[in-house]
């Protein structure tokens, strides 16, 4: 077979593979096994948590799709190594599949049978949403106010939290957050365990010495390379635009003092390391938000918009930061002028800002301010990080997730994301030749079902994943 002729095929195949759940018949998208054989009644609980895989329903236990867009944002089959794939989806199915239903089963956050008991299933587990104390759903805006001192600033509603509280989530939604605690303290140790001496010898060594056997890096040298100075100043320009724009708006800004942006390109700083580590092995990545929110909500309780600003700066300085080194190390490949590279990347992403802004704000006035409308958008992401708003910023980490809080146990992951990459580290130095060094804990707990979104996205990766190495 030509390559014109295997192209075409390819290119056939992947539009009709996309074009066939999406527009002819969208049920592909979810094709709940469990849900198959019982009736869609609020009485069939313990079956349709399981079972069920669309937004406010279940974990989506044996629930699969055909619709290559439902998963690929999350996850990358092709590209993954296969034991990334299989060390993420079967932490994700003992999280999703096992965890998660038990702790739902005994209650044991307290209120977790109680959660959405009013809603069409008669529970709620996949959603993003807060309930109050009887597991009514609550509005989220419902919990700032402007504060009565600044205007400019909002902050919590306090009569409104204490008549609802305790405030709930799903279980899903909780164990998602004591996942995300783990995965980002074992990410640190698992990469000083692995990788700290390499580490280590790089920073002491000049860049010339570690790449005088590496044949790109000898054939990029035919290029000038981008001046240390390029990169300082666009730092020092971006962090001055980020500091006007959060702190000396005369509009009020993001209500974020100057050195909380500061504090954010340092954690972004640290992160990238560890994280990008992970990334690099894996191509997993592990998010910076929760413990970014976490941080800033110690410091800055109550205060929302100063909450999600941190969060924003410090989460997307170390997503883009590994974005545009993905894109050096490509251009490196390929030999492209370093400089070139640089300009490249800078311009588009003063253009992605623009157009990324006006394409949301679009999209908001069309049909964001009613996102339950039937406009085939569920807006998960977006509910996510308004959740996350009044959970961090206004409700605060020192209440939710406090000694008193139901919660609190979820704290118990940083102990376990300390503790658990330990475990393969010494079962390789004891048994070398066994497999234990691809026993990846980060990448065991990233636990990246996002709440809200379709969870019929479990297997078929994992499927897809297995055929294209074998």
């Amino acid at each position: 077979m030509s390559r014109y002729k295997f192209f075409w095929l390819v290119t056939s195949a992947m539009f009709f593979f996309t074009f066939l759940p999406q527009y002819v018949a969208p049920m592909l998208g979810a094709l709940s096994v469990i849900c198959w054989f019982v009736n869609n009644k609020s009485n069939n609980r313990v079956a349709l948590m399981l079972g069920s895989s669309s937004a406010g329903g279940g974990v989506g236990f044996l629930s699969f799709t055909l619709d290559w867009s439902i998963f690929t944002s999350i996850y990358f089959p092709i590209t993954t190594p296969l034991w990334a794939m299989i060390n993420q989806f079967g932490g994700t199915w003992l999280f999703m599949w096992i965890v998660v239903p038990l702790c739902w089963w005994f209650n044991a956050f307290g209120g977790d049978q109680l959660v959405g008991a009013d809603s069409q299933y008669g529970f709620s587990q996949n959603s993003a949403s807060l309930f109050n104390l009887n597991g009514t759903e609550l509005d989220k805006k419902a919990f700032v106010v402007k504060d009565p001192s600044n205007p400019k600033s909002l902050v919590l509603n306090q009569a409104f939290y204490d008549a609802n509280k305790p405030i709930y989530i799903t279980t899903f939604f909780a164990i998602t957050y004591m996942a995300s605690f783990l995965v980002f303290v074992a990410a640190i140790v698992h990469v000083v365990l692995w990788y700290g001496k390499d580490i280590w010898h790089r920073f002491r060594a000049s860049v010339k010495d570690l790449d005088k056997n590496d044949i790109h890096a000898q054939l990029m040298d035919a290029y000038p390379e981008v001046p240390d100075w390029w990169y300082f100043a666009t730092l020092l320009v971006t962090a001055a635009l980020a500091i006007a724009s959060t702190s000396v708006n005369p509009v009020g800004g993001f209500d974020l003092p100057w050195w909380g942006v500061i504090i954010a390109i340092i954690l972004a700083l640290v992160s990238i390391i560890p994280i990008g580590i992970i990334q690099a092995i894996s191509g997993q990545q592990i998010g910076l938000n929760v413990m970014s929110e976490f941080l800033i909500g110690l410091i800055l309780p109550g205060r929302i918009a100063a909450v999600m600003a941190f969060k924003t700066f410090s989460y997307m300085a170390m997503y883009q930061g590994l974005t545009l080194v993905q894109d050096l190390k490509l251009g490196h490949y390929i030999k492209i002028p370093p400089k070139a590279m640089f300009l490249s990347q800078l311009v588009s992403t003063l253009l992605g800002a623009l157009v990324s802004t006006l394409v949301a704000c679009g999209l908001y006035e069309s049909f964001g301010k009613s996102p339950k409308a039937n406009s085939g958008w569920s807006s998960a992401n977006y509910n996510v990080f308004l959740s996350g708003g009044a959970i961090w910023g206004a409700i605060g980490p020192a209440r939710f997730f406090g000694p008193d809080s139901p919660y609190f146990k979820t704290l118990l992951g940083f102990v376990a994301g300390l503790i658990l990459p330990v475990i393969p580290w010494l079962m390789h130095k004891v048994q070398p030749d066994s497999v234990w060094h691809m026993v990846n804990i980060p990448v065991i707990c990233v636990m990246p079902a996002q709440q809200g979104s379709q969870q019929s996205n479990l297997i078929t990766p994992i499927i897809i994943a297995f055929v294209v190495n074998y």
